[in-house]
């Protein structure tokens, strides 16, 4: 009975403690993919003068293919000369990018529609 009594307790306090690690490693993991992506989202840029017409195809074909499925471009009709609007979802967690020079935010910026 004592060590079903102990295991028990190990069990209530590890189980959560488990949980919280994992959701924190899948919240780092859709913001490390972010940030991974911006380089080619620039290397776009660079060689076209503007984000229209970027798709994730023509990254991943043209410039890295290593690129996570996670990472998508928010709205394609968001994309402009200047700017873009990327997102990256976990599983309990939607975070986004609006750039350039943009920080990674959990909640949608206005400016991406």
């Amino acid at each position: 009975m004592v060590v079903l009594a102990i295991l028990g307790i190990l069990l209530v306090i590890a189980v959560p403690s488990y949980l919280g690690y994992r959701d924190r490693g899948e919240q780092r993991t859709a913001q490390a993919n972010l940030r991974a992506a911006l380089p080619d989202v620039e290397a776009y840029f660079v060689d076209h003068q503007t984000y229209v017409g970027m798709t994730m195809g023509v990254l991943r074909a043209s410039y890295d293919q290593g690129i996570s499925g996670e990472v998508e471009i928010n709205n394609p009709a968001d994309l402009s000369a200047t700017h873009y609007c990327l997102k990256a979802v976990d599983h309990t967690q939607t975070y986004w990018l609006r750039g350039p020079g943009g920080a990674i935010t959990g909640s949608k910026p206005a400016s991406c529609t």
